[in-house]
């Protein structure tokens, strides 16, 4: 499945032997130990290198992780186009379960994880090139949401569940939470597109009735665990009714 997207960062360009051994060294750090709790001595060390050529290459630590960000970027942005282009057609609903599969095999590789997702309680009380790539990212992959389910609003709710199932696999060492959003997200999408269907069926004269209510994710239980998650739903819905052993969800939203 081919689409008009390409990488937000250009790809890496060539590097010295050390060069490469820093960046390696300092993004398995950053990852295992966190970016306050490295110092530069370790990451040298660990390079096989001396501070003096680290500073020579980078300048300054905090140049160092943005490029170990901009790299990291590349490589999945890059790695899930791959993914995408390799089933040449596939309906928006099967798009986003690839994703959401590529994502979950990706952090399950303890030498990837999410690297933004764990820098950004640091990076984000300090204005820098590390916080603006972490939000290029997550904008990033809003605009691959938006292009796959061709609709903004339903772009930006896939989003919302990605993320937070994310934090779900991350926080609560949680396997499935991927697996689970990504069946959330294929019912949105199906129920988004089998309601613009009807809409224009209807004619410009529709119903009468502003904001018809889509078709509902019904027992949300069997797509979405544990609940944190449904607060991404939450953001694009406004009404929850929360019944026994059941949750339905209805959308209200024009358009989606």
């Amino acid at each position: 499945m081919s689409i008009e997207l390409q990488p937000s960062v250009p790809a890496p360009g060539p590097s010295t032997a050390a060069g490469e051994a820093i960046l390696d060294a300092a993004s398995a750090l950053f990852s295992s130990r966190g970016i306050a709790a490295t110092g530069v001595d370790l990451i040298a060390a660990r390079a096989g290198v001396t501070k003096r050529t680290l500073y020579q290459r980078f300048g300054s630590k905090e140049a160092l992780l943005a490029d170990c960000l901009r790299r990291r970027m590349h490589a999945w942005q890059a790695h899930v186009l791959d993914e995408l282009d390799a089933a040449p057609a596939m309906p928006p609903a099967l798009a986003i379960r690839t994703v959401f599969a590529a994502a979950r095999d990706w952090t399950r590789d303890p030498r990837r994880g999410c690297s933004f997702l764990a820098a950004w309680p640091e990076v984000a009380v300090s204005p820098g090139d590390a916080a603006t790539l972490v939000r290029q990212e997550e904008a990033w992959m809003r605009s691959l949401f938006t292009v796959l389910t061709g609709d903004a609003a339903t772009g930006e709710l896939v989003h919302q569940l990605y993320a937070g199932a994310q934090i779900c696999a991350a926080i609560d060492d949680d396997p499935d939470a991927m697996d689970r959003a990504a069946d959330a997200a294929a019912h949105i999408v199906r129920g988004a597109r089998e309601r613009a269907s009807a809409s224009a069926s209807d004619g410009p004269a529709g119903d009468g009735r502003r904001g018809a209510a889509a078709p509902e994710i019904g027992d949300a239980t069997q797509y979405i665990s544990p609940m944190p998650l449904l607060s991404a739903i939450a953001a694009r819905t406004q009404h929850i009714e929360v019944g026994a052993g059941a949750i339905e969800i209805r959308q209200h939203i024009s358009g989606l």
